[in-house]
């Protein structure tokens, strides 16, 4: 079965009859009719019967016309691909990130991205506080990652990445006894494992200051609200945007630190153990609400969505969204 000739089937199945199929694809109503006879003496089966005036496909034809749509989708997505490395016209795709972002932890998305795309470049852009919506109306950049937005602007859409959740990161040596315990250092010779730790409550903790993050900045406010939820007023050391500040002086003993997952790989010489009640972080990505989305946003968005299901409390309305709306 060549090119043409699957060209032909789609344009019998859509027009419904041998002459509008000719004439839609500017030929002779006798030239297709030979090659879909050609065609059909070939598999050795009818591909079409005639229903009152029109060219229905058999059961056979069905068959033959998905396998036609398939091919052809493959040839014309081979043939943009191709053109576009031939032009050299690399593309990049901006993606903004909150400030102090763990890169490390998505590392893994960005290699991905450029095996699936290498002829667009990946620019990761930072932002401060809210600062990312400017760079989406000015197109700076396609989409924002996000912690703590639960709604989008007018003109842009939010979507729900799961949640992160935020970890007590104490100095070496510090261990919880038991579920709400205070927290005591293992006897000797007995090795921390933070993932064994049980969760702890802030007002059982052993007195030491907290380094906190600046305030206004959405951690800082989720951070509050949870406060204010236990009754619980902490000492501040400092209050810093960077989490690699706060944890180094929670190496130098000063203190503790509270830090989303993704910045546990930073900690891992401390103390880093779940909170009760848990406390957590919404991750979500934003982006404009202008279909069709690109090519190259949606193999990002469905990276970053993939990574976050498996790193996080993902959302489970998620793959339906990006099958039914996104990603179809």
């Amino acid at each position: 079965m060549t090119t043409e000739q699957m060209q032909y089937l789609q344009a019998v199945f859509h027009e419904g009859s041998l002459s509008a199929a000719a004439r839609s694809l500017g030929l002779s109503q006798s030239t297709m009719s030979k090659s879909l006879q050609s065609l059909e003496k070939e598999l050795g089966v009818s591909l079409f019967i005639r229903i009152r005036g029109k060219m229905i496909p058999t059961r056979q034809g069905y068959a033959v016309l998905d396998m036609a749509r398939k091919v052809c989708s493959l040839q014309e997505q081979t043939a943009k691909r191709i053109h576009s490395l031939r032009s050299g016209a690399g593309r990049t795709l901006s993606v903004a990130f909150p400030s102090h972002w763990n890169y490390r932890s998505f590392s893994s998305v960005l290699a991905e991205f450029h095996r699936l795309c290498p002829d667009c470049a990946i620019r990761p852009v930072e932002y401060s506080d809210s600062g990312f919506y400017p760079m989406l109306r000015n197109k700076t950049v396609s989409l924002a990652v996000t912690v703590g937005e639960t709604s989008a602007s007018a003109g842009f859409r939010c979507l729900p990445m799961g949640k992160q959740e935020i970890f007590l990161a104490a100095p070496p040596g510090f261990l919880p006894a038991s579920p709400g315990s205070s927290a005591v250092p293992p006897e000797k010779g007995q090795k921390k494992t933070a993932d064994s730790c049980s969760a702890v409550k802030l007002h059982r903790l052993p007195q030491l200051p907290f380094a906190l993050p600046d305030k206004g900045s959405v951690f800082a406010s989720y951070l509050s609200s949870y406060f204010q939820q236990l009754c619980f007023l902490p000492e501040v050391l400092f209050e810093s945007s960077s989490p690699d500040c706060r944890l180094s002086a929670v190496r130098a003993g000063l203190g503790y630190t509270l830090i989303p997952e993704m910045f546990k790989n930073l900690a891992e010489e401390l103390s880093v153990v779940p909170l009760s009640p848990p406390c957590f972080l919404p991750l979500t990505l934003i982006f404009a609400d202008q279909p069709p989305v690109p090519e190259e946003l949606k193999l990002m968005i469905r990276l970053l969505t993939r990574h976050a299901a498996a790193q996080t409390d993902s959302c489970p309305e998620l793959s339906a969204y990006l099958e039914d709306e996104v990603l179809p």
